[in-house]
C-alpha cells in the first residue's frame, strides 16, 4: 500500500528545495539520514536525464519532470507502477501552476510563503507514504478549504486560485 517512498523537489543543481521522505511501518528507513538524503538527491539530479521521464536507483523507481529551473521527482519501490507515479507528478506540477499562477521556479516557490502551500499541497497528494488524490483541482480546493480555516476566513486569493485550475484542465 505505501506506493511512495519520496517526493523531492530539486533544484537545477540538486539542491534540495522541499523533500518528504516517507518509511512504511515496521521498516527500516531507507534514507535514514539527512547526509544520506542529500548524497541520494546529487545522485537523481546527476543521473536524471531529459529525454528520459524515469530511472531506476538503488533499489527504487524514479519519476520526474522538469520544469524550468527545477525538478520534480516522486521515488517509488522498484516494483511500483510508473504510470501511478506519474500521476502523482502530474498532480503536483499541475497543482503548483495553479497556486503560483505562473510555471513553477525556485525562486516563485520561495516568494512570498509560497512553500508553506508547496508543503501543504505534498501533504494533501501524498500522505505517510499513501497516495491520497491525484486530481490537482481537488488539491487546490483542500487548499483553500484548509487556507481559509487556518486564516479565520481570510484567504490568499485561493478563489482565483481555483478557478485558474478549472480554466486550466478545461482547455
Amino acid at each position: 500500500m505505501y506506493t511512495v517512498r519520496a517526493v523531492l523537489l530539486l533544484d537545477a543543481q540538486g539542491e534540495r528545495i522541499v523533500a518528504k521522505y516517507y518509511t512504511p511501518p515496521n521498516e527500516e528507513p531507507i534514507w535514514g539520514t539527512k547526509d544520506v538524503q542529500i548524497q541520494f538527491e546529487k545522485l537523481l539530479r546527476q543521473k536524471a536525464q531529459p529525454e528520459a521521464q524515469i530511472l531506476m536507483l538503488n533499489e527504487c523507481v524514479a519519476v520526474f519532470r522538469e520544469v524550468g529551473d527545477m525538478i520534480i521527482f516522486v521515488i517509488g519501490d522498484k516494483n511500483e507502477n510508473e504510470l501511478i507515479l506519474d500521476s502523482v507528478v502530474s498532480c503536483l506540477y499541475d497543482s503548483l501552476s495553479s497556486i503560483l499562477k505562473e510555471a513553477p521556479s525556485k525562486m516563485s516557490l520561495l516568494d512570498n510563503y509560497n512553500i508553506d502551500y508547496v508543503l501543504l499541497m505534498v501533504d494533501e497528494v501524498v500522505d505517510g507514504g499513501i497516495i491520497l488524490e491525484s486530481d490537482p483541482v481537488i488539491v487546490c480546493e483542500r487548499l483553500a478549504v484548509r487556507s481559509q480555516g487556518e486564516a479565520g476566513g481570510v484567504d490568499r486569493a485561493f478563489g482565483s486560485v481555483i478557478r485558474g485550475v478549472v480554466e486550466v484542465i478545461s482547455t
